[in-house]
């Protein structure tokens, strides 16, 4: 349990530096003057983590058999979660600038 608790501490401490370097950015350049997607984003994305993060602690808890199911569970959908954002981001909320695109990849 100290470990899961430590990892979503690290997530957290992640996700709140990165808004804080967005928010310095927002001040200073104006590139990044578009901070209200910055906060969009990142919350999503830190949600994908923590929803990861728990299938696979959920999984360290199982038989053996259904460690590999969690695992590969938890991998998938690490990768689909993410291309599923993309698509909302990019086709439904039409957000195809060059910035929403960098924002979106870095």
């Amino acid at each position: 349990m100290k470990r899961y608790a430590r990892d979503i501490a690290i997530l957290s401490i992640l996700a709140v530096f990165l808004f804080a370097i967005t928010m310095i950015l927002t001040v200073r350049i104006d590139f990044f003057a578009q901070a209200d997607k910055a906060v969009a984003l990142i919350p999503a994305f830190l949600a994908i983590g923590l929803g990861i993060l728990g299938l696979s602690h959920a999984g360290k808890n199982k038989k053996p058999e259904q460690q590999t199911l969690f695992t590969l569970a938890a991998v998938g959908l690490k990768f689909l979660l993410p291309a599923i954002l993309a698509v909302v981001w990019f086709a439904i909320l039409k957000k195809t600038s060059h910035a929403d695109v960098l924002l979106f990849f870095v």
